[in-house]
């Protein structure tokens, strides 16, 4: 992982095979495309259609907020594959999410290079993930980097039930993640 940062600039995390830099009132057009997919806004917190305007507004108060960083996600090509955030930090807690991607290894390593941002970056001491039960796949994923289930909720307006997960800095410092590094470099 590399990580360049301009004064007073969050920073652009490289990966083997990923690249993350911050979001920008630019990219939305690129994020209507993800939320506005029935396949994917199925497990987001909302479902209706966002228009550019909308997304665009939303990213710059998200911004303003500043409780965290909200990321593009790139492939080595630097196509737009997604998203994903730390946010909500507060008291060496956050979140991880706002996770939308549309590539199996930039998925993969996002998730990783994020949860090694927070941990060892950012000296977070936990992280938390909130993804639909039927969202299998994903919350399969951060089970196998290291999340263990802490607990459920209801999404209110739409019903779905939550799985939530965390991971402690303690956690994320014993898991071997030699198995993770040999699943990208095979891509």
């Amino acid at each position: 992982m590399t990580i360049s940062k301009a004064s007073g600039l969050p920073p652009e995390i490289t990966g083997r095979k990923t690249i993350l830099k911050e979001v920008t009132p630019e990219d939305a057009e690129n994020i209507c495309r993800l939320r506005n997919d029935p396949q994917i806004n199925r497990y987001l917190s909302s479902s209706e259609a966002v228009s550019v305007e909308q997304q665009t507004n939303w990213i710059i108060a998200n911004k303003a907020r500043n409780d965290g960083y909200y990321f593009k996600i790139l492939d080595s090509d630097h196509h737009f594959c997604g998203t994903a955030s730390i946010y909500n930090v507060q008291n060496g807690e956050a979140d991880f999410g706002r996770y939308v991607c549309t590539q199996p290894v930039q998925a993969v390593e996002t998730e990783y290079l994020l949860m090694e941002y927070a941990f060892n970056s950012m000296q977070l001491n936990k992280l938390f993930c909130r993804t639909a039960e039927d969202n299998r796949r994903v919350w399969r994923q951060h089970v196998t980097l290291g999340f263990r289930e802490t607990g459920q909720e209801i999404l209110p307006g739409k019903e779905l039930l939550i799985k939530v997960q965390e991971l402690t800095r303690d956690a994320f410092l014993q898991h071997d993640y030699s198995f993770l590094q040999r699943l990208i470099d095979r891509f």
